[in-house]
């Protein structure tokens, strides 16, 4: 099972925007991102699945259930681009 580098980030948040700047330290390589990205990766920090996340998410900001689950799987992509969250098996 491949490993998580979440945990390896720090996330510095603005406001109750969720807008956020994820920094990798084990690359120094930082990210920004909007409000939905802070919104998946709280979420992803307090140990919730895309499913929850995509509710959330949906309720949160008042978006189609549909939308939402589409907008946490093309970030969930990205992270896993970056090796930030591990591939699915």
């Amino acid at each position: 099972m491949k490993r998580s580098r979440l945990e390896e980030t720090t996330t510095i948040e603005w406001g109750e925007s969720h807008r956020a700047v994820l920094f990798l330290g084990s690359s120094g390589d930082a990210f920004l991102v909007n409000s939905a990205g802070g919104f998946i990766l709280a979420g992803l920090r307090e140990g919730q699945g895309d499913r929850a996340i995509a509710a959330r998410l949906a309720k949160t900001f008042d978006i189609a259930p549909a939308r939402a689950a589409r907008d946490v799987a093309a970030f969930l992509v990205r992270l896993r681009e970056r090796g930030i969250v591990p591939n699915e098996e």
